[in-house]
């Protein structure tokens, strides 16, 4: 998936960075499946949160966003990944900053317009880029899923 920033992320929140709302959001696009929103640690200072991706991120895949440029972004994102859009009417930019502040994620946006928490969810887009597979009713990454369970529906 993307294991760097994702890992290097998990370290510092284990580190203990602090508690409250993330400032930062790492937006990484390595993967043609998916694109990945992950909240920086609270308190966690732009300076190292740069460095970190700059050590781990392959190089233009990754950067650092203002947390309240997310809705943007990702709408913007959107449009970028999505190839075949299978949950026509789904509001991206809104659907991940509800699904952020909700549960921190990380959540990606599928190339099919699938959303994606879950390292299932992740498997499933990369097995239904591969393969163009179209939509089943029980698709894991089906936006509806998520939206309904953190709330956000």
């Amino acid at each position: 998936m993307v294991r760097g920033v994702m890992l290097a992320i998990g370290l510092a929140l284990l580190a203990g960075c602090g508690e409250g709302r993330s400032t930062f959001v790492v937006v990484e696009a390595k993967d043609p499946a998916f694109t990945v929103f992950t909240p920086s640690p609270p308190n966690m200072s732009e300076t190292l949160l740069r460095r970190i991706v700059a050590e781990s991120a392959e190089p233009g895949k990754a950067r650092v966003i203002l947390r309240d440029e997310l809705e943007a972004v990702a709408q913007d994102e959107a449009g970028r990944v999505i190839v075949r859009a299978d949950y026509p009417g789904t509001r991206y930019g809104s659907a991940i900053a509800c699904l952020m502040r909700k549960a921190p994620g990380p959540w990606g946006i599928t190339w099919n317009g699938g959303i994606a928490l879950t390292r299932n969810d992740y498997d499933d887009a990369r097995k239904t880029h591969e393969t163009r597979t179209p939509p089943d009713r029980q698709s894991p990454t089906a936006p509806a899923a998520h939206l309904v369970a953190v709330g956000c529906s």
